[in-house]
């Protein structure tokens, strides 16, 4: 990644004064502003964490519902299962909500889970 970088600025040199000038003009929008250049990368980096963060936020709150759920219905949900549930992708969360609504026990959540967590280990998208 260095390398990259050094290639980069390899390119785009500046002669010595304009570079000069331009960290100073830099340095001057830091302190206006008081904050610091953000490169492009860091821009995409951080557009990036904030997208996996939302991800993530969604797939807990879906587990959450689904935990709720089954525990609404069939009392404390195992701490095993819990678990197997929360490791889910949050594409089959929907239709594990659906599962939990329709189950007549949680072994038929328990099975049904597993079955997913095996989809989801061989890359398959398609739910049951």
């Amino acid at each position: 990644m260095l390398d990259l970088f050094r290639f980069i600025d390899w390119v785009l040199q500046l002669p010595g004064p304009q570079e000069l000038a331009f960290w100073r003009d830099v340095q001057e929008i830091e302190e206006e502003k008081r904050m610091q250049y953000v490169t492009s990368v860091e821009r995409i980096g951080l557009q990036q964490g904030i997208q996996q963060g939302l991800q993530q936020g969604l797939q807990q709150g879906q587990a959450e519902l689904v935990l709720g759920k089954l525990t609404q219905r069939f009392g404390a949900v195992r701490p095993d299962l819990a678990l197997r549930i929360r490791d889910l992708p949050g594409p089959q969360m929907l239709f594990l909500l659906d599962v939990a609504y329709s189950a007549a026990t949680l072994g038929e959540v328990a099975a049904a889970v597993e079955l997913l967590a095996a989809q989801a280990g061989n890359g398959s998208q398609s739910l049951p």
